[in-house]
């Protein structure tokens, strides 16, 4: 035994061209011995319909196409629609990160920024060919404050509760937390000038628009800045996790007395890091799909979430009516918890597992990019179509995006969370929840 480890020892690392053949001789053998798996798409059917946490509600598709083309109530219709949105939303995020499985990190990323709000971007136009302009508006900035405070919120709240004091980096939060606020003054100055009728030598329309394009490619630096330039700033690196709390320092899954990193024993970091090299094993990622068969998926379920979006934008007036429910509670309250339930829930699963900074991502990270890419790309496109999208959302929603970016600048300022710190952020969305539910907006209705 121990001249054929030697032996198979020497073979492996004699290859210096090669350093992912650095392994051990058992894993090596076990490398070799594998076999590309073909993927025929009649074999991928069952991994879509059956691996998903959310795919019970699949079954909901079908009732709620064909009672849309039946022309069921509208609150059947609706409330079908609205469940089988979730699945769907959850199924994309899954088919993107198949697809990405076959590039490199760079176009990995771009396919994970082009399609993680795809849903919202969908949903948005086929409510913006409807003319329905102020629920465009109130489901993006639903979205945005169901992640800024919703999911980051939940993400402290169950994270604090299994460890004491957890720590995460500050410098690519605090960077989408500047877009963020960026974007705000996009969408403020336009109310402000609309509410004290001033006259504005571009109008409101002229001004939405040319904000919009300063945004967008404001949106690419971004890009190039997170792929290219700085993108060490965003990688998970275990190394990071366990010595770096200044900058990008996260710690591991079992600190549970709230001790920086860099003020803990070697033998802590050694438990902690064989602990953390165990979770990336089990969480790494497996080629379930193929490329071709993700690239097919992926047109299917955008064709479904299509669908579905006309469905609800069709149904949302009548059924909002029937069920007692304000239209503007629906729009900003209940489509963006919907159609984010299953990213919310893996924002949790990675807090509690004591991988923050990957919670960050998906609620900062999704924030930002619906505020500079999906909603200025929505005022452009209806431009292009003839659609008067403005950034003027009014006083009460552009006064509540203001403070919830305000509020969230001073929760991830000091790299540090707690469940107190996350239950107040909740709090902070039930407290915006009720203040849509009694807000009666003439513009929607």
């Amino acid at each position: 035994l121990i001249q054929w480890m030697d032996s198979s020892s020497i073979k492996i690392n004699s290859d210096k061209t090669k350093p992912w053949l650095k392994m051990s001789a058992p894993m090596a053998e076990k490398e070799n011995a594998e076999e590309p798996v073909v993927h025929t798409f009649v074999s991928t059917i069952k991994t879509m319909a059956v691996t998903g946490p959310l795919n019970i509600l699949l079954l909901c598709t079908p009732i709620a196409i064909i009672s849309y083309y039946a022309d069921w109530p509208s609150t059947v219709t609706f409330i079908f629609s609205l469940l089988a949105l979730a699945p769907l939303a959850e199924r994309l995020g899954f088919v993107t990160e198949q697809l990405a499985l076959h590039t490199n990190e760079t176009v990995g990323g771009l396919l994970n920024a082009s399609f993680g709000n795809a849903t919202e971007l969908i949903v948005a136009i086929t409510a913006l060919k409807r003319g329905l302009y102020k629920l465009v508006q109130l489901s993006l900035l639903g979205s945005i404050l169901s992640n800024m405070l919703l999911v980051l919120g939940c993400a402290f709240f169950f994270g604090g509760i299994k460890h004491k004091n957890q720590y995460f980096g500050t410098i690519s939060s605090q960077m989408n937390a500047s877009l963020l606020m960026l974007a705000t003054m996009g969408i403020l100055f336009p109310t402000i000038l609309s509410n004290t009728f001033e006259e504005s030598r571009l109008g409101e329309m002229g001004f939405s628009r040319a904000t919009s394009v300063i945004l967008f490619l404001l949106y690419f630096a971004f890009l190039y800045f997170q792929l290219f330039s700085h993108k060490e700033l965003y990688e998970e690196k275990t190394d990071q996790r366990l010595g770096e709390h200044s900058t990008n320092g996260l710690i591991g899954p079992n600190v549970e007395e709230g001790v920086p990193p860099m003020m803990r024993s070697t033998s802590d970091e050694k438990k902690e890091g064989s602990e953390v090299a165990e979770e990336e094993d089990d969480d790494e990622d497996e080629d379930l799909l193929g490329f071709n068969n993700s690239i097919i998926w992926l047109a299917i379920i955008t064709v479904f979430i299509s669908i579905l979006s006309d469905a609800i934008s069709g149904s949302i007036e009548d059924a909002a009516g029937s069920m007692g429910i304000s239209k503007v509670f629906i729009a900003a309250i209940l489509l963006p918890i919907v159609g984010n339930a299953a990213e919310h829930a893996g924002a949790v699963i990675f807090a509690m597992k004591g991988k923050l900074d990957l919670s960050l991502g998906v609620a900062i990270g999704s924030s930002t990019q619906i505020a500079l890419c999906v909603l200025p790309l929505l005022v452009l496109i209806g431009w292009c179509g003839g659609y008067d999208l403005s950034l003027n959302f009014g006083s009460f929603e552009a006064g509540t995006l203001f403070l919830s970016v305000i509020s969230v600048v001073f929760a991830i300022k000091d790299g540090k969370s707690n469940w107190l710190l996350g239950l107040t952020l909740m709090a902070m969305y039930l407290v915006i929840a009720v203040g849509f539910w009694a807000h009666n907006n003439q513009e929607l209705n």
